[in-house]
């Protein structure tokens, strides 16, 4: 979770609490690079959602999750609306949780026309969030991390995890050994400098 001095914890705690009164309504968005983590993703989803929504329920509070794997459709992407939509949808959340193994995730590099559509997604959203202008160089991930949190700590509660890194490169190398498939790539960084910008966001 993330750590705020004590009247300013208390006061996102109060923040979360009136707006469940007002709205019997709780909204918590899962963030993380689209690739690699997967069961991660899957486990919250089949194991503690469940839960989560049974005792919110029992206090007549209605728990929704946004996990935006299945929720941008290929001509939402081909539209270059993959960060405007996931930063709406964290504008109206009332939880933030990140998640991040070892790869950094999609970002914008010169000279490197495959991420040209990260560069368009953030034409699209700078006319309204001017912010991100001092970030075209970070993953969109990083994006949801700022937006939710790193702005401003005293929006929501939010609570991210790190992978070990040990892990993914184990994965990486098991996937690798499969032959003719492309799954390994989940597990490692694209660009030689990922890693120093995943460890400096932490």
């Amino acid at each position: 979770p993330t750590t705020l001095p004590g009247a300013a914890e208390i006061d996102v705690r109060d923040r979360l609490r009136r707006s469940i009164r007002e709205t019997h309504t709780v909204s918590l968005f899962l963030s993380s690079p689209f690739g690699g983590l997967e069961r991660e993703r899957k486990l919250f989803v089949e194991l503690y959602l469940p839960t989560l929504r049974s005792l919110c329920e029992s206090f007549g509070v209605f728990f929704t999750v946004t996990d935006l794997r299945w929720g941008i459709s290929e001509e939402q992407h081909m539209q270059n609306k993959t960060l405007h939509i996931c930063l709406s949808q964290i504008d109206s959340c009332n939880i933030f949780i990140g998640l991040y193994g070892l790869r950094y995730g999609s970002r914008f590099k010169i000279g490197d026309p495959s991420t040209h559509w990260v560069s368009r997604c953030f034409d699209l959203v700078a006319p309204e969030r001017p912010w991100v202008d001092a970030f075209r160089d970070r993953s969109v991930t990083e994006m949801e991390f700022r937006a939710a949190c790193l702005n401003d700590p005293t929006v929501r509660p939010c609570f991210f995890w790190f992978r070990d890194s040990a892990y993914d490169k184990q994965q990486a190398e098991i996937e690798k050994s499969k032959g003719a498939t492309t799954e390994w790539l989940k597990y490692v960084n694209r660009f030689e400098d990922d890693g120093a910008v995943l460890e400096a966001l932490k």
